[in-house]
């Protein structure tokens, strides 16, 4: 099954684009790339079996404050065996005055 991006360059708290897998999948890979300054975004995939009520399966969190000049941080989670159809990412960055872009894909395998 593909990835998918479900936080395309986000900026803002929120969920990501959900997408429906057709099927009940096991495992799941979020893959999250960091860009910009905060003191420390937080990132968590989420599953569903109906596509509206949402519980996490795994997160991300980047420990400290980054700057522009560090670079992007790549960072991930793997989390199994979760059986949902549909997943997204969401995000919470914990100092609102902060400059961040996330970008966090996700890939799925029964």
């Amino acid at each position: 099954m593909p990835s998918f991006v479900s936080l395309d360059a986000a900026t803002r708290d929120g969920p990501g684009r959900a997408l429906d897998r057709g099927d009940l999948l096991l495992h799941h890979t979020l893959q999250v790339v960091i860009t910009g300054f905060t003191p420390s975004p937080y990132v968590w995939l989420e599953g569903s079996l109906d596509g509206e009520h949402w519980f996490p399966m795994g997160d991300v969190t980047v420990n400290g404050p980054m700057d522009a000049s560090d670079g992007p941080v790549v960072t991930g989670t793997c989390t199994g065996p979760f059986p949902v159809r549909y997943v997204r990412a969401n995000m919470k960055v914990s100092h609102p005055g902060g400059r961040v872009t996330v970008t966090a894909t996700i890939a799925s395998t029964s």
